[in-house]
């Protein structure tokens, strides 16, 4: 399929110059292909976004207003580029880069990442394969001359350097691609090794219980956990569909696993973990041997950058082209569109939450044919669906606990849910009966 690419733009002021970035993002859906397609950044809502195989590169280019491109030697040798690489080195760590390696081709400056790719549960729908940064420096006074691009940084150029990196690494890598940079995406490959236990814990429990309503109750999560499995799945495809120029584009759809009860319940716990518990804003370090940005920000100036709140007004805008078989007429130096359409960042709340928690515990319409276990656990269905309450789950091959429910202390046989007994207890008062229901 052709490569889909958005775009988005911020800008940052020096003292006597404006210094902005734009942005492109270049993502793959199965094979590249030859054409390039603008989509907008709203259409790649809701995707899974996965490492290319040979890992990303960032390029990057520079030009003075608009007009005058840098020469790939100059912006090598240059403070911006040493900065930001500095800066990129100093975060590797945090960022989960293994290496990063310098090369260049025309008039094009490559930073290759070697990024060890996080675990998967399903098949990633688009793939990362580049990121282009275009520096843009403008004079805004008469008599301002480009220093960012002279081998030394003069010091008012640091504090403008440091704010676009920071943008740069919060939104467009850490923010747009948490499966893929920073630590959320480890944290969650951790909690994901132990949600296949807790579901074959769960189904055990459903098995050992001699509830019948209990046995009912699960029976429709597990088939609610199946439909919002499902539902995503068509929205994922729907999607694909019409970021597509041609259906012809869209890969073959592979073959899935059978959605086994395990499965059901593993891919729900990830989805209410991703749901429920967001991504923190990523603050990166700045290089060690750099000034402080306390000293570089200017008296009576906030810099909103350093701490920005979910309702500030400083986020740089998600900037998409319009989607199009080919692009728009260009007219600058980068051969960039012209006309760029800002839509605003929309930050899902607890709305998003509950509704995917009424998705997760939706119940089912049928209880037929919904079978509780798989073909492929080893448990004994048979008591699951038994309708007689009095039946007892033989233990002889179970490795969880000891049989489910306590020996009765007058009849020394097990004792079912509906069955009370007397249990004395002991109080200060003296003694007295508490009645148990187990």
């Amino acid at each position: 399929m052709p490569t889909l690419t958005t775009s988005n733009s911020f800008s940052q002021h020096g003292d006597q110059y404006s210094l902005s970035v734009r942005i492109s993002h270049d993502l793959v859906l199965g094979t590249p292909g030859l054409g390039v397609y603008a989509v907008s950044a709203k259409q790649l809502q809701n995707l899974d976004v996965a490492l290319w195989p040979e890992g990303v590169c960032l390029v990057l280019r520079a030009a003075e207003h608009r007009t005058t491109k840098i020469s790939t030697d100059v912006l090598r040798a240059s403070a911006l580029f040493g900065h930001f690489r500095d800066s990129l080195l100093a975060n590797l760590a945090a960022l989960g880069v293994d290496n990063i390696k310098e090369r260049m081709e025309s008039d094009k400056l490559f930073l290759d990442l070697t990024v060890d790719p996080p675990s998967s549960s399903r098949p990633p729908q688009l793939y990362l394969r580049g990121i282009h940064l275009d520096y843009i420096w403008k004079a805004t006074q008469e008599g301002a001359e480009a220093h960012i691009f002279s081998p030394n940084l003069l010091l008012p150029d640091v504090s403008v350097l440091d704010t676009l990196f920071q943008r740069f690494v919060a939104y467009h890598l850490v923010g747009r691609y948490p499966l893929i940079f920073g630590p959320y995406s480890r944290r969650l490959d951790a909690e994901r090794a132990v949600f296949p236990s807790i579901a074959r814990n769960i189904l055990t429990i459903a098995v050992r219980s001699p509830n019948a309503s209990m046995r009912k109750s699960t029976r429709k999560l597990i088939a609610g956990m199946r439909a919002s499995h499902e539902r995503e799945t068509e929205l994922v495809a729907s999607q694909l569909f019409l970021l597509a120029p041609n259906a012809d584009d869209l890969p073959e759809p592979e073959d899935e696993e059978r959605l086994t009860d395990t499965r059901a319940i593993t891919f729900a716990l990830e989805r209410l973990y991703r749901k429920a518990l967001r991504p923190r804003r990523f603050k990166p370090k700045l290089p060690s041997n750099g000034p402080s940005r306390k000293k570089m920000a200017h008296e009576n100036q906030v810099d909103s950058d350093l701490d920005i709140d979910d309702g500030d007004d400083t986020r740089s805008p998600e900037l998409a082209l319009t989607n199009g078989a080919t692009l728009e007429p260009h007219n600058d130096v980068f051969g960039m569109p012209g006309r760029i359409d800002t839509l605003n960042q929309e930050v899902d709340g607890d709305e998003d939450l509950a509704r995917d928690m009424l998705d997760l515990f939706a119940a089912g319409d049928s209880d037929d044919a919904l079978d509780l276990l798989d073909e492929d656990e080893p448990l004994d269905e048979t008591f699951l669906f038994s309708d007689d309450e009095d039946a007892i789950l033989s233990d002889d091959d179970d490795f969880f606990s000891p049989p489910p429910y306590p020996e009765s202390l007058n009849t020394g046989r097990y004792t079912s849910p509906q069955e009370h007994h007397t249990v004395p207890v002991e109080y200060d008062a003296g003694w007295t009966s508490l009645n148990l229901l187990h």
